[in-house]
């Protein structure tokens, strides 16, 4: 008997941890009551492009801040559909638009005193017609809320911000009504955007010494670099303004290439970036801070850890990848350094 109790006590302590485990929190889009005249658009239509389609993030529940999955009880296509039911009326032309979610994600930091909730969000927003898809607008933003509990005002702050970012396009036109892009294209479209630069296009690297991504991304160096070598020790330097060579420091730079070689920066060194799959990939210590752009700039760090991270100052080593928009690093994993650790200079 005494057996067959504890069987039970163990089954009902797992069963609760992985109850717990799955605990989820619901989402819903805030409906207009101010239907727009003359929308050019009556249908709306989701596609779901990000890395991870399960959730729309994790946030904190409960006096004990447990985790909990966002999950909308309403598929988000749907409730999509009423919100662009509630933004127009009777005089809405036939016009159909597909939302592309590229990234969708909300997270949440516990600090000493508050919170910070975070909802990150990138979409492409295109009019279907005749077949073709033509980009009407596009959306890369951040937003931060801070508070005791930002649980209720984060998702709110996301819903609105989606609703005012559909309303504001009710009445405008694609810019360029010549390119269109089929189904195939669209589901494709960061390969057909990253082809635009020639980071991803060309075959070869510029030599030089780069200061921002977008002249990495265009392969436009900034400076001339040069790499002296003393008992197979790098070290390169570059003119100042009255001509004196000095030593490149990392937090002055965005990237270098030195032989045909790229190498990407951080405030840590200079780290030799590897293209797999037309994305670049590099392993190299940054900071763990949840108010760092480029770490809560990506849904595959919020789904891997959380984005959940308190600490402000602590330095880890992490394999990131070079986000294309926006120049940032995406902590795909966090990973221990091998003793033999090496960088450019």
């Amino acid at each position: 008997m005494k057996k067959k109790i504890a069987i039970t006590a163990v089954i009902l302590f797992f069963s609760t941890i992985l109850f717990a485990q799955k605990k989820t929190r619901d989402f819903e889009l805030i409906l207009s009551d101010q239907p727009f005249e003359n929308s050019l658009y009556r249908y709306i239509e989701c596609l779901d492009s990000r890395p991870d389609t399960t959730n729309l993030g994790i946030v904190q529940v409960g006096l004990m801040n447990a985790k909990a999955r966002v999950i909308p009880k309403t598929p988000f296509s749907v409730q999509l559909t009423h919100l662009l039911n509630s933004l127009t009326d009777s005089t809405a032309k036939d016009g159909r638009l597909l939302l592309q979610l590229k990234h969708f994600n909300f997270a949440e930091v516990t600090g000493a005193f508050s919170e910070k909730g975070y909802f990150y969000f990138r979409a492409n927003l295109y009019v279907v017609s005749n077949g073709k898809y033509r980009t009407i607008a596009s959306v890369d933003t951040l937003m931060v809320t801070s508070g005791m509990d930002v649980t209720k005002s984060n998702m709110k702050n996301g819903s609105i911000f989606i609703g005012k970012f559909i309303a504001r396009n009710l009445l405008n036109k694609p810019a360029d009504s010549t390119v269109g892009y089929t189904m195939d294209e669209v589901v494709n479209i960061d390969s057909i955007e990253k082809q635009q630069f020639r980071l991803y296009s060309d075959t070869s690297y510029q030599e030089g010494l780069y200061l921002s991504w977008r002249s990495f991304r265009d392969q436009i160096p900034d400076k001339q670099i040069v790499v002296e070598m003393n008992k197979d020790v790098a070290t390169g330097r570059i003119a100042d303004a009255k001509g004196k060579m000095v030593k490149v420091r990392p937090k002055d730079a965005y990237a270098v290439v030195v032989r045909g070689k790229p190498f990407i920066s951080t405030e840590f060194g200079f780290y030799p970036l590897e293209k797999r799959n037309n994305n670049f990939f590099f392993t190299g210590k940054a900071k763990v801070s949840p108010n760092s752009a480029d770490v809560v700039a990506a849904s595959m760090f919020f789904g891997i850890i959380g984005g959940l991270l308190a600490s402000s100052g602590d330095v880890a080593t992490f394999d990131m990848q070079i986000d294309y928009v926006s120049g940032g690093f995406i902590h795909l994993r966090q990973i221990e350094m091998p003793p033999s650790e090496q960088t450019l200079f």
